[in-house]
Parts: C-alpha cells; sequence; structure tokens
C-alpha cells in the first residue's frame, strides 16, 4: 500500500470514527452535562440521531471542530 493510500484510509477512518460520551467528557475536561449542553446547543454533532435508547456517539469531525475553533479565539 502506498502511504497516500494510507494516508487516505486514515483519514477516511478518522472521519467515521465517533466517541461515547464519557470518553468526550474526559477528554474535554467537563460534566456530562456540559456535553450534552453543547450538543443541544449545535456545538458538537452526534453520529446517529439522538433518541431515547440510542447510545452517543460523539463524531471526531466535530470534536476537531470545536479544537479549531478554540484556537482561532486565541
Amino acid at each position: 500500500m502506498s502511504r497516500s493510500t494510507h494516508t487516505s484510509n486514515v483519514l477516511v477512518e478518522d472521519e467515521l470514527r465517533a466517541y461515547p460520551i464519557d470518553e468526550v467528557v474526559d477528554r474535554l475536561g467537563v460534566s456530562r452535562s456540559t456535553v450534552k449542553r453543547m450538543l443541544d446547543a449545535g456545538e458538537l454533532k452526534t453520529l446517529l440521531p439522538r433518541r431515547k435508547g440510542t447510545p452517543i456517539r460523539i463524531t471526531a469531525r466535530s470534536l476537531r471542530a470545536l479544537f479549531e475553533d478554540a484556537e482561532a479565539r486565541r
């Protein structure tokens, strides 16, 4: 496999990656309720629509965007 193909595969996998809410809580160092408020405000996106009984999985893309926005504000 060429390096560019490997890099492309890694980028695609990263775009499809999603994290459980507890991992996002740990990564951001905030509470579950804060993460849920961020979801309600549209600051974070979920892989699947939020419904009762559906596990919350937050997309890697939305986490990356959150960090990029924070960097841009500095």
